[in-house]
């Protein structure tokens, strides 16, 4: 039997998982049903990257087989496809980054403030094999970033799924008998899990990918249209935002400040030589009459 939530929630953290239509900020009641938006997460080798490249059906993003996270900052790619204007933003690898864990919650932040007015799914890519304490660690900050209520909007993304179906299983089979830590993940996010193979291309490859904006549509209709977010961490979004906005107008303002000195430095510098020719037409003018 697995454990409860509180295993993964700390105890002093109490979400509302049931958001009454009433209680939803302006940003939750802002739907575009051509509109969705993607965060990727997972551990660093789990096919992040390529999981976004294969959604969006165009090379976007860096990926490659790596032993460190080769995307260190959050990378947002667009595409219009299926009649959807699609938002994919890839993440660095939880836990086995060269970042620190603060550095990776604010760019974990900043990603989610990227797919501004939120974000309509979350992504968490699993590969198929060894499922790691730290893996579950990681899960477990993303918990305490994001509140209780971001598990209403996860789904797990078993990749390598090719991996299962050449031993003759289903992904089902895989998921009955994976580890523990990862069924309480799975139990916490109602079971909501896909396999996706990124060695897929043509019919069975677009195939795939509508199947899973298939999965994606049915969460945002059971969340009302958006990921049900700490307000806490909605707050954070904007602050970041406008401290963004804020650092974007001092790094202007100081180039226009260095464009006007420059500007002045070779004013002065023109005028300086309009000078010194003036003189020298002075002196040979004089030179001439003395003659």
């Amino acid at each position: 039997m697995s454990r409860d939530a509180s295993t993964i929630v700390p105890e002093d953290m109490h979400v509302d998982l049931n958001i009454g239509s009433s209680e939803r900020s302006g940003l939750e009641r802002i739907i575009d049903a051509t509109d969705l938006r993607i965060i990727i997460i997972g551990k660093t080798g789990t096919g992040k990257s390529a999981t976004g490249n294969k959604i969006l059906g165009k090379s976007i993003f860096t990926s490659g087989l790596s032993a460190s996270s080769i995307t260190k900052t959050c990378q947002l790619g667009m595409n219009t496809r299926f009649n959807r204007t699609i938002t994919v933003v890839d993440t660095p690898g939880l836990y086995d980054t060269d970042m620190r864990i603060e550095e990776l919650k604010k760019e974990m932040v900043r990603g989610m403030g990227m797919t501004v007015p939120g974000p309509h799914v979350i992504l968490l890519t699993v590969g198929i094999g060894r499922f790691t304490v730290e893996e579950y660690e990681s899960f477990k900050h993303l918990i305490n970033l994001f509140g209780l209520g971001i598990t209403s909007c996860i789904i797990l993304l078993f990749t390598s799924a090719d991996v299962v179906e050449y031993k003759g299983l289903d992904i089902k089979d895989y998921v009955k008998n994976c580890p523990s830590l990862l069924h309480e993940i799975l139990d916490l996010c109602d079971n909501r899990y896909m396999g996706f193979n990124n060695d897929l291309y043509g019919t069975r490859e677009e195939q795939q990918v509508k199947n899973l904006i298939g999965m994606v549509d049915e969460v945002v209709h059971r969340n009302g249209g958006f990921c049900k977010i700490n307000k806490i961490f909605e707050e954070a979004i904007w602050k970041l935002l406008i401290l963004e906005d804020e650092m974007q107008k001092k790094v202007t303002e100081e180039e226009q400040r260095k464009r006007e000195f420059h500007r002045h430095h070779n004013q002065n510098k023109l005028e300086l030589r309009i000078q010194l020719a003036n003189n020298q037409m002075f002196v040979k003018r004089d030179w001439c009459v003395t003659m």
